[in-house]
C-alpha cells in the first residue's frame, strides 16, 4: 500500500499542476478573447462615416449640441458593453437571440437604403419569397425563440427597475407584425450578406459593433440597477424633503390663490390660459363649450348646474384629477331629446394634484404630469446612474474623439 502510494502521489500532484495551469492558461485565453472583442476606440472619420451613412443620423454630424450628446451616448454604450463582454452578459443565449435578430433589422434596412439611393426603389420580399421562408420550420423555431427573448430581456428590465408592469406575449395583429418584420429582416439580410463588398465594408461593421454596444450596454445596466442605481424610500423622501415645491398642499394653495384673484375682478379666461393645466381648454381660457351631461367630471357638472350664467363657482371644486375653478357661460335643455337633458358651456382652470415632469426633454411634446415620488425617484436614479457609468468610464479605457 506504501508503495501504491509513492507511486501514485506523485502522478495526481502532477495532473493537479497540469490542471492548473490548464485552467489558467484557458482562462487567460477566454479574457484575451473577450477583450479583442471590444471595440475600444473609434474615430472622428469613423464616427462621421456612420453618421452620414443613414438619412436618420446625417444631421448630428454638423449640430453641435447633438453632436455633442451623441458623442457622449456612445462613449457610453462602448464603456458599458465592453464591461458586459467582460462579465460574460455576451454568452447570454438571449443576448444572441435579441442581437441577431437587431442585426438582421440593421443590415436589411441599410441594405434598401443602398438600394434607394441608387434610385431602384424599395425592397419588398415577393409573397413567394416569404412563403419560401415560414416553410422553413427552423425559421419559425427561431422567431418563436427570439420573440420569447427579447419579451423575457424586457420583462427583466421591468422587475429591476421596481416595476410590477408585465410584458404581454404577442398575439393577434401584433403577432402577424412580429412575423412581417421578421421575416423581411432575415430575407433582405441574407441578400445584403450575399454581398460581401457592401456587408464587409468598414461602415457596415462598424454600425454592427456599435448596435452589439448598444445591446449589452442595456443589458449590463439591467443586471446591476438594481443593486446600484434604484432609489430607496428614504433618499426619495430626503429629496422631497429637500423640494417643497413638490408638497402636495402647493397645489392647492395655488387653485386657492388663482380663486382668490378671480374673485377680486381679474378675467377667468387670462387666468386660464397662463395658469390652467388642463391642456385640452387652455388655449381657449378654459373653454368647454356646448357639452353634454355626463361627459366631464361629475363634480365639475354638478357644480356648474347648480349656477346662473355668468356666476363662478364659490369654491375650490376637488376630483381625482386635482382642483377646478369653474365659470358657467350657459346652459339650455337638449332640444327635442325627450329626456330633459342638458347642454352647457363653461370655463374652468384645473390644477392638477400632479406636477410636470421636470426631467421631461422631448422637443414640442409638453412634458406629462406625474407624482412627487415619481420625479423624486427619476431625479435619484438619474444622478445614481450618472455616477454608476462615470465609474465604469473611468476604468474602461475607451478613446472616442470629443469633436467631429
Amino acid at each position: 500500500m506504501k508503495k501504491y502510494l509513492i507511486y501514485t502521489l506523485p502522478i495526481f500532484t502532477i495532473l493537479g499542476v497540469s490542471l492548473f495551469f490548464w485552467q489558467f492558461y484557458q482562462t487567460k485565453a477566454k479574457a484575451a478573447r473577450v477583450e479583442s472583442e471590444i471595440l475600444k476606440e473609434l474615430s472622428a472619420q469613423d464616427i462621421r462615416s456612420i453618421l452620414t451613412s443613414s438619412p436618420a443620423t446625417a444631421t448630428i454630424a454638423d449640430e453641435p449640441e447633438s453632436q455633442r450628446l451623441f458623442l457622449k451616448g456612445l462613449r457610453e454604450y462602448l464603456a458599458l458593453a465592453a464591461e458586459a463582454r467582460r462579465e460574460g452578459l455576451a454568452d447570454d443565449p438571449r443576448f444572441t437571440l435579441n442581437f441577431e435578430y437587431k442585426k438582421a433589422l440593421l443590415l436589411a434596412d441599410a441594405f434598401e437604403q443602398r438600394s434607394l439611393t441608387n434610385k431602384n426603389g424599395p425592397l419588398n420580399p415577393s409573397p413567394t419569397d416569404m412563403e419560401l421562408f415560414w416553410s422553413d420550420s427552423s425559421n419559425e423555431t427561431k422567431f418563436r425563440e427570439t420573440m420569447k427573448a427579447i419579451a423575457s430581456i424586457q420583462q427583466d428590465v421591468e422587475k429591476q427597475r421596481g416595476s410590477d408592469i408585465v410584458v404581454p406575449g404577442l398575439t393577434g395583429e401584433a403577432m402577424e407584425k412580429a412575423r412581417r418584420n421578421f421575416s423581411r429582416a432575415h430575407i433582405l439580410a441574407a441578400k445584403a450578406k450575399a454581398e460581401s463588398d457592401f456587408v464587409d465594408s468598414r461602415e457596415i461593421q462598424l454600425r454592427l459593433k456599435i448596435l452589439e454596444a448598444g445591446i449589452l450596454s442595456s443589458d449590463f445596466l439591467c443586471k446591476h440597477w438594481a443593486a446600484n442605481i434604484t432609489a430607496t424610500e428614504a433618499e426619495m423622501q430626503t429629496y422631497l424633503a429637500d423640494h417643497p415645491e413638490y408638497h402636495a398642499g402647493r397645489k392647492e394653495d395655488l387653485a386657492k390663490n388663482l380663486l382668490s384673484r378671480i374673485k377680486a375682478g381679474e378675467d377667468f379666461a387670462s387666468i386660464a390660459r397662463a395658469e390652467s393645466e388642463d391642456r385640452t381648454s387652455k388655449l381657449n381660457g378654459g373653454l368647454y363649450e356646448n357639452i353634454s351631461t355626463d361627459l366631464v367630471w361629475p363634480e365639475v357638472e354638478k357644480a356648474a348646474l347648480s349656477m346662473e350664467s355668468g356666476n363662478v363657482f364659490p369654491e375650490l371644486i376637488k376630483t381625482n384629477t386635482g382642483f377646478h375653478i369653474v365659470k358657467l357661460e350657459r346652459k339650455a335643455a337638449e332640444k327635442g331629446d325627450g329626456k330633459g337633458g342638458v347642454k352647457f358651456s363653461f370655463r374652468h382652470i384645473l390644477i392638477q394634484f400632479a406636477f410636470e415632469d421636470p426631467h421631461h426633454h422631448v422637443p414640442e411634446v409638453p412634458a406629462p404630469f406625474v407624482d412627487a415620488r415619481t420625479i423624486a425617484k427619476k431625479a435619484i436614479e438619474t444622478q445614481k446612474r450618472d455616477l454608476f457609468v462615470s465609474s465604469v468610464l473611468a476604468r474602461a479605457g475607451i478613446i472616442v474623439p470629443e469633436s467631429l
